[in-house]
């Protein structure tokens, strides 16, 4: 298993009927033609996307996107979806690889923190637990990892030097 770079158009295609075969119709409908032109906006836009790649097919795949929360005084990684048709140890591999680059290209960038969710089908929280077992903080269907000490700012009005 290789964790790389989207090379096209055809692989996001890919990636997104990965995601809707997932999701529960019932629950949520999906639009596979919404969902291709948001989440090329947002590669376009610069947002962190990986593949992961087993046997020369794509099997699991994480955006994520730099943000700065109205309660947060830093950027930080936030997963906004993530896709994997694998199971069992492949699954639990796929989801330490995808937030393992994640971490990386955090550390590049200097973002202090990633947060990851689970999903509203993951009613026992199997994602986010994974990445518990993998040093992460958890609560409930939300993990979070610190992996930057956040810069502290001085206050150069009272500074004596």
């Amino acid at each position: 298993m290789i964790v790389r770079k989207l090379l096209n158009i055809t692989e996001l295609e890919i990636c997104v009927d990965l995601y809707i075969k997932l999701n529960d119709e019932t629950f949520i409908p999906a639009s596979r033609r919404r969902s291709l032109e948001r989440i090329h906006e947002l590669v376009k836009g610069g947002s962190f996307f990986r593949v992961l790649e087993d046997d020369g097919k794509i099997r699991a795949w994480i955006l994520a996107n730099r943000v700065k929360p109205d309660h947060v005084d830093q950027v930080i990684f936030i997963q906004h979806y993530y896709g994997s048709d694998l199971m069992g140890v492949k699954a639990a591999k796929a989801v330490k690889m995808l937030h393992e680059a994640l971490i990386e290209e955090a550390i590049r960038l200097n973002v202090s923190r990633v947060m990851s969710t689970g999903n509203h089908l993951d009613e026992a929280n199997v994602f986010t637990r994974i990445l518990e077992k993998s040093g992460w903080d958890r609560r409930g269907y939300v993990a979070t990892k610190l992996v930057l000490e956040p810069r502290r700012r001085v206050d150069t009005k009272n500074f004596d030097g």
